[in-house]
């Protein structure tokens, strides 16, 4: 019992105090070494990498996740090679946005300096095949090998996730690296372009809103993957920081307004969506500040970050509750936009705000989720875009079509006011003048031959007249007989009108005959006033279908160009 005890009492230091170590061999794919990490913080940021060997460590026991601060800190692993064989690896940190990477080796008392990086270091990015820092170790066989990583990057937040990789794996993740995030960029890239093309064809705000909106987006995934020192090289004012701040205040002005544009938010919640519109307005000229340098590398953008996170976050909520509250009122779009919208805050929330808050750990795909989501977040909204544009083009359609059709009513009633008027001035001149000539000409039959004579001549005018204001109103062959009977009235000794039908349907719509009617009438008086021709031929030629009538004289024509008098 008394040995017992004695073992007990010995193997529990050894549990306390050995160091937790990790084992790998020649088949290790990929180790996530923030299971095995310790920490140290140095808030004087003059350690060397001989003071932290010897310093007292802290496990690690949350995730790698560092916190704004002006401080250096110092990551150790211990790695213990067990094969008869050296083996080559990776140290894989895939979040990329941190000022300065240090990373030394200790082998045998020995420590050397195997990569210095970071963002205000590095020279030329393009030669890196993935996002992150990759630092190629060579592990010797049956020996352990311990790797300090310092971090330094004040008042940033940033995550310190990191990773042992075999080529294999480095191989892997850069071929989701450059295949995905071009594909994302690609996908992007035509969103913007269609966003702005039909804007400019459709004058509908909404995909002006959809295009500064995947304007923010791409900016702050841009300055998250680097892609600003790709362009330009080493960032040594911290630019990116300011970018990525814009692509933020980009995505919260435009995101609320996209989704009002495809469902009504701000009609239902006037107050939240003012108190929403107050957060923005602040956001402006704090991040429009956070552009000046020397503000920009102090603390002043601790103060930036912290109230464009928490601002955003707000927003995010505040969108979330108010496409609820138009599900349960069955507003248009809003149970698509919903699912939609909850795709895209997760993924926000999943690869941005949580391991920024230290809730998850980073995974080797970084952004992972960010770009799926932003994928589906393109494809759905253009959907919904597409659908929404093709409701408004049937709509303004059918619209145009209510003008065409009360612009026929107002010609149609033009008409037949005109027919009217025109028909009761023959009717008086007929009946009431006519008539009265009639007399008159009866009693003077006895008189002066010049005067009968004049009334004669009066007589057929006014004949002639009330005959050519009167509608003949009639169909079929009738028609027929009214269009020879109104040649035959207005040939005369210099101009003779000739007609002919050939095949002419039956036109038992009295309205459309009289139409026919007055459009040869019109083109008789013309010909007459205006041609100096010597004939005029018609032709009339229809079927069941359709009908047309030709026209011609042997005239001198016209210049169409003289629009200056008629109608």
């Amino acid at each position: 019992m008394k040995i017992q005890l004695l073992l007990f009492l010995f193997i529990i230091p050894l549990f306390i105090f050995s160091e937790n170590e990790l084992s790998i061999n020649t088949t290790s794919k990929k180790n996530n070494l923030n299971e095995y990490a310790y920490y140290l913080t140095d808030s004087t940021n003059n350690f060397s990498v001989n003071n932290v060997d010897t310093a007292i460590w802290e496990k690690l026991n949350k995730p790698p996740t560092i916190r704004p601060s002006n401080n250096s800190t110092w990551f150790k692993y211990t790695i213990s090679n067990t094969s008869n064989k050296q083996i080559e690896q990776y140290i894989f940190i895939p979040y990329f946005y941190v000022h300065n990477v240090d990373v030394y080796l200790k082998e045998n008392n020995n420590i050397v300096r195997i990569a210095k990086t970071g963002i205000k270091r590095i020279k030329n990015l393009s030669k890196n095949k993935t996002l992150g820092y990759s630092i190629p170790v060579s592990l010797k066989s049956n020996s352990t090998t311990t790797v300090y990583i310092r971090f330094n990057s004040p008042y940033r937040p940033y995550r310190a996730s990191t990773y042992l990789i075999s080529k294999n794996e480095y191989e892997n993740i850069s071929f989701y690296n450059s295949g995905v995030l071009w594909f994302w960029k690609g996908i992007y890239t035509f969103a913007l372009l269609t966003s702005l093309v039909v804007f400019f064809f459709l004058k509908n705000k909404m995909f002006l809103y959809y295009f500064f909106l995947n304007v923010g987006i791409s900016l702050f995934i841009s300055s998250q993957i680097g892609d600003y020192l790709r362009l330009f090289g080493v960032d040594s004012t911290d630019i990116t920081v300011s970018v990525g701040s814009t692509g933020s205040l980009l995505i919260n002005m435009f995101l609320p307004l996209f989704l009002n544009s495809l469902t009504p938010l701000k009609k239902n919640n006037k107050k939240l969506w003012k108190f929403m519109s107050i957060l923005i307005y602040i956001m402006i000229p704090v991040i429009i500040i956070n552009y000046f340098p020397s503000l920009r590398q102090g603390v002043f953008t601790l103060i930036v970050h912290n109230y464009t996170m928490i601002a955003t976050a707000v927003i995010l909520l505040i969108l979330i509750y108010m496409l609820i509250k138009n599900v349960i009122n069955r507003q248009k779009n809003a149970i698509a936009l919903f699912f939609v919208y909850l795709i895209y805050v997760f993924s926000g929330v999943h690869d941005i705000i949580a391991p920024n808050m230290g809730l998850v750990s980073d995974s080797a795909y970084l952004f992972r989720f960010v770009i799926i989501g932003s994928l589906i977040e393109v494809f759905s909204y253009l959907v919904l875009m597409a659908k929404d544009s093709l409701h408004v083009y049937n709509e303004r359609t059918k619209l145009i079509e209510i003008q065409k059709n009360h612009q026929r009513e107002i010609i149609y009633t033009m008409v037949n006011s005109q027919e009217e008027e025109r028909n009761r001035t023959g009717r008086e001149l007929h009946d009431l003048i006519g008539g009265n000539m009639a007399i008159i000409k009866k009693k003077i039959n006895t008189y002066d031959e010049e005067l009968k004579s004049i009334v004669n001549n009066t007589v057929e005018a006014v004949r002639t007249l009330s005959h050519g204001l009167v509608s003949p109103m009639v169909d079929d062959n009738q028609f027929i007989e009214e269009i020879k009977q109104m040649a035959h009235i207005a040939s005369n000794n210099e101009m003779k009108i000739h007609v002919n039908f050939h095949d002419w349907p039956k036109i038992k719509d009295t309205t459309r005959t009289t139409h026919i009617y007055r459009i040869c009438q019109e083109l008789v008086q013309n010909a007459n006033k205006h041609s100096k021709a010597s004939n005029v031929y018609f032709q009339f030629i229809g079927t069941d279908n359709s009908i047309n009538i030709y026209y011609e004289d042997d005239g001198v024509g016209f210049n169409n160009n003289n629009t200056d008098k008629g109608l």
